[in-house]
């Protein structure tokens, strides 16, 4: 999801990032 998400991964789930 990273990959093809990368802005929307980190707008739903931004803690997941840490």
């Amino acid at each position: 999801m990273k990959g093809i998400f990368p802005v929307v991964k980190e707008d739903l789930f931004p803690q997941q990032n840490v």
